[in-house]
């Protein structure tokens, strides 16, 4: 009898580890297509303007952090999110649908002093999303 407990329990255990790491694979997006697979044309486009609108919206709107990165490496959108959008910006899903790792990077980027103030910029954003951390 105390055998078929151990085991019972072994099997949740290991069960519900594998369940939580697929969980947690599967909720970040790791941008990997940006490195190198997809190859974002940067300066090969004909709008050279890029919009702070439409950064603001993607941001705080469903756009990924893969997205937000395509977005600034195609000079579509550019921006910064101040310290008045940073609380915020941490309950978008471009911060919670990143990994922990791109989490960190966003929150170090954030903290470093840009002319003496804490912001984000979109490159910093690019950055992290690529892995540059």
């Amino acid at each position: 009898m105390n055998k078929q407990v151990i085991l019972l329990c072994t099997t949740l255990m290991v069960t519900l580890v594998l369940h939580t790491n697929l969980m947690q694979t599967s909720y970040a997006e790791t941008c990997e297509d940006i490195k190198g697979e997809k190859k974002m044309p940067g300066k090969n486009h004909d709008d050279n303007n890029p919009s702070e609108s439409k950064f603001m919206d993607m941001v705080f709107g469903k756009a990924t952090i893969c997205e937000v990165a395509y977005c600034y490496d195609n000079d579509e959108c550019k921006g910064e999110l101040d310290s008045d959008d940073h609380s915020e910006f941490k309950t978008t899903f471009v911060y919670e649908g990143s990994s922990d790792d791109q989490q960190d990077c966003l929150d170090y980027r954030y903290h470093l002093p840009d002319d003496g103030e804490k912001a984000l910029q979109a490159y910093e954003i690019f950055d992290c999303a690529v892995g540059n951390y």
